[in-house]
Formats: C-alpha cells, sequence, structure tokens
C-alpha cells in the first residue's frame, strides 16, 4: 500500500482488498453507489459524519479477515 494515498484511493484499496462491491460497501456506510464512487474518486469529500462510518465499516472487514484466517489455521 502507498504512503502518499487520496483518503478516497485508500478506500477503494481497502475494499477491494476484501473483495466488497461498490454497492456492498455504499450499503455499510448508508450512502448510495454513485456517493461513495464520487468520494473514491476524490471528486467529493467524505462528511465528517460518515469518517466514523467508514472506520467502522472497514474495522469490520479487517475483523472478518483476521476471523477468517484464524479459523484456517485452526
Amino acid at each position: 500500500m502507498s504512503d502518499n494515498l487520496e483518503f478516497g484511493e485508500f478506500i477503494t484499496e481497502r475494499r477491494k482488498h476484501h473483495e466488497y462491491t461498490m454497492r456492498q460497501f455504499a450499503g455499510m456506510i448508508c450512502v448510495t453507489a454513485p456517493y461513495l464512487s464520487n468520494i473514491e474518486k476524490v471528486r467529493r469529500a467524505a462528511p465528517n459524519s460518515k469518517h466514523e462510518d467508514i472506520a467502522v465499516a472497514l474495522r469490520a472487514l479487517l475483523v472478518l479477515s483476521v476471523s477468517a484466517c484464524l479459523t484456517w489455521l485452526l
């Protein structure tokens, strides 16, 4: 992962890493897919009110990934 990612690029990279479609991730943060697309393409800034929703969704994806890895290892 690059050190100089824009916020939108970071969201895109993490979403794709976890194999979620834009529509699925948009649903997780309660926005429309076109709205998320604008955030990811840095055409629109994510409002402060959505930062926590995005962080929670990305954290949930991380927890699911770790859980899946642990299940596989056990």
